[in-house]
């Protein structure tokens, strides 16, 4: 599924499936912003410093949404309803917030 983004992002590591926890918030701890899926995963990255943007579908955002002042999430009747658009917004506001 990740594909598409790798081929149009050549510079990008696909670390998918490769990396233990500790590994995986060492990496997190150099980037500057994380857009993932609700997941065990979508709650490391607040904690290590990147901004977050948790997507969420059917599943509750307001239970499950990532933590911290750096952390948002967009939230859509499903998966497919998320518009690149909303998460660019939401990207945009929480980099200005992080500064």
């Amino acid at each position: 599924m990740a594909e598409p983004l790798l081929a149009a992002l050549p510079d990008a590591l696909d670390l998918v499936g490769t990396l233990s926890l500790p590994e995986a918030a060492a990496v997190l701890r150099r980037a500057a912003l994380f857009v993932g899926n609700d997941s065990g995963l979508m709650h490391c990255p607040p904690p290590a410093g990147a901004s977050t943007i948790g997507l969420f579908g059917p599943t509750d955002a307001t239970t499950y949404r990532p933590a911290g002042r750096c952390a948002t999430a967009v939230v859509a009747a499903s998966m497919d309803a998320i518009s690149v658009h909303q998460v660019v917004e939401a990207a945009r506001k929480l980099l200005v917030l992080s500064g």
